[in-house]
């Protein structure tokens, strides 16, 4: 994998989120591995969704998010 400057890498802006692809599904030798940021507006309320085999990490910056895991709601904050 070699290092890409935040310039190289790809975003994509949607009605609700935005997202900036770091390490894309090609750039690393083993299959199913992805690095993105995603940015969520405040007061936007998020679809459910799940994911097989994924890890999500939140970061909180400012205010609070209601997280959903599980069927179990989590208060995040900064």
């Amino acid at each position: 994998m070699k290092y890409k400057t935040s310039t190289e890498s790809q975003k994509i802006v949607k009605k609700d989120y935005s997202k900036q692809i770091i390490f894309s599904l090609t750039d690393f030798k083993e299959k199913g591995y992805l690095l993105q940021t995603v940015t969520i507006p405040a007061n936007t309320k998020q679809r459910s969704h799940f994911h097989h085999k994924q890890t999500e990490v939140f970061y909180i910056l400012e205010g609070e998010a209601l997280i959903n895991i599980n069927d179990i709601d989590y208060l995040a904050k900064p």
